[in-house]
Order: C-alpha cells, then structure tokens, then sequence
C-alpha cells in the first residue's frame, strides 16, 4: 500500500498581529529511494574497511534518523534504524531485513536494533508534540518467540517478555516522558505476539526534540528488533508580523562561519542531529555572524526564537 507524507493543519486561530495553529507531519519514509524488495543498513555506502563502524545519516519527512554499519571481515552487522520494503514472513533469521506483517498494510519502514549509543536517536530538528507510532516485529524475531526458527532455544512461554520503549527528551536533553510497550508478553496470564502493525500513542509526549528507542527482553537470546512505521507529531506554526519572516541564512554550506540578516533581538540554539545544544547566544545586530570554525564537519539544526516564535532552519558544514 502506497504511503504519503502529509501536512495537515489541524487547529488555527487569529490573534493581533499573530496566527497560530499545529501542523501534523508524518515521517513514514516512503521518501526514501529503494528498489523493490531491498533494504538500507548502511553497507552500500560503507568505505569497506574491516573491523570499522561507520555512521550514516538520513531524513525522512523532517525527521533525521542514522544507522550504523560494521565490517567484521566476512560479516557486517548494523544498529540504529535501518529501512526496508521487504516483507517475507518466512525467512527466520538475521539475514532478512523484513517485518511479520500484512504485505497489504506494508510499505517502507524502520527497523531499528540496538546501537549502545552510537546512533540510537531520532531528532526532529525543532520541538514537537507526538502523537503516534506504528509498531511490528521482526519476522526472525517473531519466529524465535513462536518456537519456529529452527533454533531450539526460543519459544517464549509463562514470564517472558519483549518491550520497546520510547523516551522523548526537550532541548536540554532532560528526559520529558518515556513510554514502555509490548512486541510480545507472556506475563500476567497473557500469551501475546505482535503479528501486524499496531498504533502507539505517543501523546503524552510533549515539547520533544528527540526521540530515544530501547529494547528489553526476558531472554538474552532473543533477537531484539522492532519495526516502525507513521511516526506522527504535530509542531506549532506561530507567525509574528515583523518578526523572524524574512530572515536570511548564509553560505549554506559553512565554512568558518554563518550568517543572520533580519533577525536582531532574537536568540539562538544551534543543535546537532541528535539534538544536542552545542551553542546558544543571542543576536545583537541585523546581519551577525556566528562562528562555526571549531564545529565538525556535518549537519547541524539553528533554532531562533523571538516573541514566542521559533524558526529552525538546516545548517550544513
């Protein structure tokens, strides 16, 4: 099923001199070029060298994701969000990059496994209020869970569990609201498999810049995958006349330093993709210059606020 990116205005209303509203932005990345039944972990783009991580970042919709790829020599793993349209139900093991879900519900999607730091959030370059998630597993991990992947060492049963849970962290990187859900419970009297995509409520996520994912299960063993799918949150649109409409940003991309025309007065946040707050100031003249000489090569997020309205625009180094 065909999936789109949509921006939809949900609420809106007039005050002097001002408009306001929230916009809903889903990140779904059907924007992300694949072929048919193919995935992306990183390997096509890594340099080769064994025994080396590397990163690599990609955006879908506005929302800024990485994965990272590993050569072994003579194998390569991966951690963070990869992407795939792959959907073979069969297949139980590391090798397929595929949900266990409806093929008629299935599209492309996340699939994210445990990168102990290295690239494990999803930053959304400015503050947003959540509203959902699809989730689903992974077809090896489903198998293992069932007791059908051949392995002998699966088969979830009375006391098991596989929980995901998602943490949302504001600019400051204070933890905002963390939310825990199961791919497969077997406590409590329950006996439970995802088997298709369910919806998550994110909503009581407010004021988010980035978004952490963690996996936990009762057994060790288990592959720790979970599939995503429509992240869904809504930012606020707020328009002061005479405000920050016609600033101007330049060169982008930098190269020693940046610079704000028409944004006197306001103050700034200058993040990196995994929205952390790397500097901050405030501007003083029409057409300042900020310095960026000692920032890394890479991606960076400038948020400017100014009578409670924030801008964020992409800077490239």
């Amino acid at each position: 099923m065909k999936k789109h990116m949509k921006i939809v205005i949900i609420a809106g209303f007039f005050l002097a001199g001002m408009t306001q509203g929230q916009a809903q932005q889903v990140a779904n990345f059907e924007d992300l070029n694949l072929e048919t039944e193919s995935y992306y972990d990183g390997g096509a783009d890594h340099s080769g060298t064994e025994m080396e991580t590397e990163v690599f970042h990609y955006q879908s919709g506005n929302v800024h994701f990485s994965v990272n790829h590993t050569d072994w020599g003579g194998s390569n793993s991966f951690g963070g969000m990869a992407y795939s349209n792959q959907c073979d139900t069969v297949t139980a093991d590391f090798t397929n990059f595929s949900v266990y879900a409806n093929p008629e519900n299935t599209g492309t999607y996340g699939i994210y496994y445990p990168s102990w730091g290295v690239s494990d959030s999803i930053s959304f370059g400015e503050t947003v209020n959540l509203q959902s998630v699809k989730i689903a597993n992974h077809t090896w991990g489903y198998h293992y869970m069932k007791g059908t992947d051949d392995s002998g060492t699966g088969t979830f049963s009375t006391g098991d569990s596989l929980t995901v849970t998602f943490s949302g962290y504001n600019a400051e990187n204070e933890l905002v609201k963390a939310l825990q859900t199961h791919l497969a419970d077997f406590t409590n009297d329950n006996s439970m498999i995802l088997d298709d995509w369910t919806e998550i409520d994110l909503s009581e996520m407010l004021g988010i810049s980035y978004l952490k994912i963690a996996i936990n299960s009762s057994d060790s063993w288990a592959p720790s995958y979970v599939c995503i799918d429509d992240l869904t949150y809504l930012i606020e649109t707020v328009i002061h006349k005479n405000s920050l409409m016609d600033i101007a940003i330049y060169p982008n991309p930098v190269v020693d330093y940046v610079v704000i025309e028409n944004a006197k007065g306001a103050s700034y946040i200058i993040s990196d993709m995994y929205g952390k707050a790397i500097e901050n100031g405030k501007l003083h003249s029409d057409a300042q210059q900020i310095s960026l000489e000692n920032f890394s090569s890479g991606i960076y997020i400038l948020r400017l606020t100014k009578n409670s309205q924030t801008v964020s625009k992409k800077i490239i180094k």
